[in-house]
């Protein structure tokens, strides 16, 4: 049973939908984790639009950046982590979510899922629900030490990933945080 919902594209962050389990008699419910599942190039909206259809829990944080054309400018909505979709399921569900179109993989190391901390990707959400400024930076060198010092996650520490991301394509935010960052704990 889901609970019906407007979706608002410019709210920074794309439609969250939950299923729940418990509605479903004889279905015991399974420990459900986040994961990061690694889309095609620009498949991230149509991966997170997929998924709600299919009652699959996502979050795909969005960020708004002017684009300019010959003819105009536009301001349109991007993904935060280019290539990424947060997911949150059981890791036995795993299925439901591999043979979406558009989906390549789910991210893990030495071959083990490597689930998302929920403490992370509820800061990410909060901080995009309150309209903090955000988009990916582009001059962060592998493996420098990075501090952020504005907004919800200021304080947190850590490194830029490292150039050879087990099991991920180079460059992966998702090496031992999230944020693309190495976060010190």
């Amino acid at each position: 049973m889901t609970v019906p919902f407007e979706c608002d594209w410019n709210a920074g962050a794309a439609p969250v939908s939950e299923f729940f389990r418990s509605d479903i008699p004889g279905l015991e419910p399974r420990p459900e984790h986040w994961y990061a599942a690694f889309t095609c190039s620009r498949y991230e909206k149509c991966v997170a639009k997929q998924l709600e259809e299919r009652r699959v829990e996502c979050f795909l944080p969005l960020y708004r950046s002017w684009r300019r054309w010959k003819d105009r400018r536009k301001q349109i909505d991007l993904a935060l982590f280019p290539g990424y979709v947060f997911v949150r399921m059981a890791w036995q569900e795993r299925l439901r979510v591999l043979e979406l179109p558009g989906v390549v993989r789910l991210v893990n190391f030495n071959g083990h899922p490597a689930p998302l901390p929920e403490q992370d990707i509820e800061a990410l959400r909060n901080a995009l629900e309150q309209r903090i400024y955000a988009e990916p930076h582009p001059y962060l060198r592998i493996g420098r030490r990075v501090r952020i010092v504005h907004g919800p996650l200021a304080g947190t520490q850590g490194k830029s990933p490292h150039e050879t991301c087990p099991s991920c394509a180079p460059g992966c935010p998702f090496s031992e945080g999230s944020g693309g960052l190495d976060i010190a704990h």
